[in-house]
């Protein structure tokens, strides 16, 4: 009977891969009584793409200056 927020990983109709976000809500009725439940989402697949993006240049640059250090010494 709480809301629910976190990150999926679903398959879109055409079979390539999405990433979303999501919140889910219950609705009650008057007596309190749980009777529908309200999602909300949004598509974060580009989002986490730059993410991966952004780790795996910065292991590159973290990489590159072990190897100078190295290099320089």
């Amino acid at each position: 009977g709480n809301v629910w927020q976190g990150e999926l990983s679903n398959v879109r109709k055409d079979g390539s891969p999405l990433e979303e976000a999501a919140i889910i809500t219950p609705v009650r009725a008057s007596g309190g009584a749980i009777t529908h439940f309200v999602a909300i989402k949004q598509d974060i697949s580009e989002r986490k793409r730059m993410e991966k993006q952004l780790l795996r240049s910065q292991r590159m640059e973290g990489i590159g200056l072990l190897a100078s250090g190295i290099a320089h010494d």
